[in-house]
């Protein structure tokens, strides 16, 4: 008795450890006969196989075979019964979709989705127009679908692009063109070109099913400045309008006006004239026509500085005048007093004081002494002219240098 309890002790620690093996994907040794059969004394000794079938993992009569990765029941190595989380197939090597709810899906691949932006069933891929990892981000209005907002799939009819922006000629004759470069695969009665933009010869309107006039557009040359392609016209034969835009330099519909001078490189927009490469230094605005204010460091702009200086320089002026108006009346009143002060005032009489000369000699006071005899009064009324002679002359050299 003590021996078949230590047997099925065994056969069930074997069991155990065998399932475990398979569950954490260890299982690569195969079982040992009877070691993985499902059940309590299921295994037939005299031929070792198992009566109930195989644990998880293994398969086969006597259960020593290994199901593929990722399966957990099996009936061979290429036929999976039930797959692990997240995968699905006769082999389970197919991931479940990336919408599926906690990433659990059927044998089959179906499973829940986690928003109405997958597409029902497996849950592998966006609606249409919509993108990212949940789905949840819209792609360009025109795509349809994605991958991301700057490359579309593919576009709804009639549209072409890189972001599907551009609108397919109402000449192809399908209502589509192709995604890159717009070109139609035949063109509507009265088009033509790749596009099939251009009304054939004699032909215009918006359905190019109107005729020209005899004297049309047809003696008339396209606009210089229009691009052209060769073996082509370069502009519309009913209107004159540049079919394949301007030249650098020029825009309008039938590129006869010029970009504006302060664009980077003269280039602008045919249709709006708006600058393709930017504004030179100094300017801004779409077409460039804004002069830029320059502000300083210290938040002041030139013209407010150079308004600033002009200011301070006119008042520096104008006290500098009213200086030099002070100083030369000043000036001029000082040198009439020292004239007065050399030619001595009219009208005070002979009064002559005795005065050191230049000479050093001294001249006398009448007053104080009076002449005794006429010869006396003679020689000095001649002294006294002779020294009033000089003293004019004085006089008037001294005014000469006073005024210059």
């Amino acid at each position: 008795m003590e021996t078949e309890t230590r047997r099925i002790t065994m056969i069930l620690s074997s069991a155990v450890l065998s399932l475990l093996l398979c569950y954490f994907d260890v299982s690569s040794q195969a079982c040992n006969e009877c070691d993985c059969c499902e059940g309590d004394n299921a295994c037939v000794a005299e031929t070792k196989s198992c009566m109930n079938g195989c644990i998880a993992g293994f398969w086969g009569d006597k259960c020593i075979n290994s199901c593929p990765k990722n399966c957990i029941t099996c009936t061979s190595d290429i036929d999976c019964t039930e797959c692990m989380s997240g995968f699905w197939g006769t082999q389970c090597t197919s991931s479940c979709g990336k919408g599926c709810v906690n990433n659990t899906c059927l044998q089959s691949g179906n499973c829940d989705c986690k928003s109405t932006n997958f597409d029902s069933g497996r849950c592998r891929s966006c609606i249409k127009g919509k993108f990212g990892v949940d789905c949840d981000e819209s792609c360009p209005s025109n795509c349809g679908s994605c991958l991301s907002k700057t490359h579309c799939n593919w576009c709804k009819n009639r549209y072409y692009g890189s972001i599907c922006q551009f609108e397919c000629s109402v000449g192809c004759s399908t209502g589509t063109c192709k995604k890159n470069d717009g070109t139609c695969s035949s063109c509507k009665t009265g088009f033509t070109g790749n596009k099939c933009d251009s009304c054939i010869t004699a032909k215009h309107g918006a359905n190019c099913d109107l005729d020209c006039p005899r004297s049309c557009f047809c003696e008339n040359e396209c606009t210089s400045t229009c691009k052209s392609v060769k073996g082509k016209r370069s502009c519309n034969a009913y209107d004159g309008y540049c079919i394949y835009g301007c030249l650098d330099g020029f825009h309008g519909e039938m590129c006869d006006k010029k970009c504006s001078d302060k664009c980077v490189n003269a280039t602008c927009l045919q249709t709006t004239a708006q600058c393709l490469y930017g504004c030179n230094e100094g300017f801004s605005g779409s077409q460039c026509t804004q002069a830029k204010k320059h502000v300083r460091q210290d938040g002041h702009t030139t013209s407010e500085m150079i308004g600033a200086t002009f200011g301070a320089g006119l008042f520096g002026l104008l006290i500098g005048i009213v200086f030099t108006f002070v100083f030369i009346t000043w000036k001029r009143r000082r040198n009439e007093k020292k004239g007065d002060e050399i030619n001595g005032n009219p009208g005070d009489g002979i009064e002559i004081m005795a005065t050191q000369d230049r000479d050093g000699s001294n001249n006398v006071d009448y007053e104080n002494e009076m002449p005794a005899t006429y010869e006396e009064l003679k020689e000095r009324d001649e002294r006294t002219y002779s020294e009033i002679t000089s003293n004019q002359q004085m006089s008037h050299q001294a005014a000469e240098y006073i005024n210059c």
